[in-house]
């Protein structure tokens, strides 16, 4: 899958990559980045702290990467000064890491002055996209016309799971002709077991009032809390 994905970035074309959590979608863009060091990779990632896990790991493995905004913390500044005031007097990031707020607010208007150095932009977990309210996270619909911003810089759109009303909002509003790239989302270690469970005075339950559960973790859905009783 990712090197399917890798192709069809180096053909200029925007992807759509569905993929398990811990599958290796990261890797998708972590490789395209290690070629041609006159560009980078932009990212967006919607928490702080996966941006920090993300480059904490890159770094064990030597690859340029740097966060601009709140989570470049103390390095800021510098990471920025780099990236857009730098004269060639040193080497560009292999990729480059930043929230949606940031992007929008701060920095989007400084990467369109410098489209050509931009090998490529990674919309990650793009699902935060969608499962939110209108209120929240406005910066979001900024990417609605990102296309029309760089139209020049393919665009890869990470997601774990996806509806048929999120795909086609993705290929309608968010990127151009995607070409969509989607494994089987099976999770061997995640096993459901489902019973409906109708607590009442008269009656018990159609499973005898209780819920056998194997296993370390358990999941119960209720309406309302005060219908659970431990």
């Amino acid at each position: 899958m990712s090197n399917t994905t890798i192709q069809l970035f180096g053909r200029g074309i925007d992807t759509i990559v569905v993929q398990a959590t811990g599958s290796g979608k990261s890797l998708c863009f972590q490789l395209p980045s290690l070629f041609d060091r006159q560009k980078f990779v932009v990212v967006v990632t919607p928490t702080i702290s996966l941006i920090n896990s993300q480059i904490e790991e890159l770094k064990k493995l030597n690859i340029d990467a740097i966060a601009l905004g709140r989570s470049a913390g103390q390095d800021a500044q510098r990471n920025d000064d780099r990236l857009f005031y730098n004269n060639g007097t040193s080497p560009l990031p292999s990729l480059v890491f930043m929230s949606p707020e940031h992007f929008v607010n701060r920095v989007c208007y400084s990467l369109g002055e410098n489209k050509e150095s931009i090998k490529l932009l990674v919309l990650d977990e793009m699902h935060k996209m969608f499962d939110r309210n209108s209120n929240f996270r406005l910066c979001y619909d900024f990417f609605k016309g990102i296309k029309e911003r760089f139209p020049c810089v393919p665009v890869m759109a990470l997601i774990a799971t996806l509806s048929k009303g999120q795909l086609q909002s993705l290929c309608v509003d968010y990127l151009q002709n995607p070409v969509l790239i989607k494994s089987l989302i099976n999770r061997s270690n995640i096993k459901l077991n489902i019973k409906s469970y109708v607590h009442t005075k008269k009656s018990k339950s159609s499973a005898d009032g209780k819920l056998k559960f194997e296993g370390r973790n358990l999941v119960c859905m209720c309406n309302r809390y005060k219908e659970h009783n431990w």
